[in-house]
């Protein structure tokens, strides 16, 4: 039985997919509204750069709900580890068993239930997603949009719209909870929803450069995108 086989919006702007959605049901369409226009907050910025850029390493267990357009409620669960510059690993373990892993300006796509394994170039698109966030340059990503800040006694909610035209967000929410990163919560200019809720969230934490390696198993179909078929 076939199933998608997506790399996560959140971390990456590449996207493949095969055959049919899995642990997808229907939820009521809402209508789409555009969102209010937002004033660029100066000290917010200054503020969440520092936040973002302190943030070296993190490992933390993901929920993910995504909505579609049409209303469709798909949810995923595993783990993910990001360490800069530029490495990160998302595992989906539920509802299948999945590996997004980025290294070396690559990314790999590895589908236990398919057996097969994806490689590609993380391209220039990579540059303005959100994993740019926790794995690059925040103050580069930063510079496209406009930032504002809500908060309460315990949570800190960052608002990202970008300055022009995105293809890929038209706005990003970036929550922290007593001054650790929660949830990061997503909306797409076809009305898409997309909210990862982070739990056992471990900063600065020693992960190592091999724990982004991926060792495909025996068997497995490689399908090589990139200029250089080295694995």
């Amino acid at each position: 039985m076939f199933k998608h086989l997506k790399v996560i919006a959140l971390f990456s702007a590449v996207a493949l997919s095969v055959g049919s959605p899995v642990n997808v049901v229907a939820a009521p369409v809402k209508p789409v509204v555009a969102p209010p226009v937002q004033k660029h907050d100066a000290k917010a910025a200054e503020k969440l750069i520092r936040k973002l850029t302190k943030i070296r390493t993190i490992s933390a267990k993901f929920k993910q709900e995504s909505i579609g357009s049409d209303g469709r409620i798909r949810t995923e669960s595993g783990s993910m580890q990001i360490k800069r510059p530029g490495k990160f690993r998302w595992n989906t373990a539920s509802p299948f068993e999945q590996e997004i892993v980025s290294l070396d300006k690559k990314v790999w796509l590895v589908d236990r239930d398919l057996q097969q394994v994806i490689i590609q170039i993380q391209d220039e698109r990579m540059s303005n997603t959100p994993a740019q966030l926790l794995s690059g340059n925040v103050k580069e990503f930063l510079k496209d949009y406009q930032i504002g800040l809500y908060r309460d006694d315990k949570q800190e909610r960052y608002t990202l719209t970008p300055t022009g035209d995105s293809d890929l967000f038209e706005k990003l929410d970036i929550v922290f909870r007593d001054g650790v990163l929660s949830s990061i919560e997503l909306r797409d200019s076809l009305g898409g929803r997309r909210r990862v809720e982070l739990s056992d969230v471990n900063v600065n934490g020693m992960i190592s450069d091999s724990d982004f390696r991926v060792k495909i198993p025996k068997g497995y179909d490689v399908i090589d995108q990139t200029s250089n078929t080295e694995q």
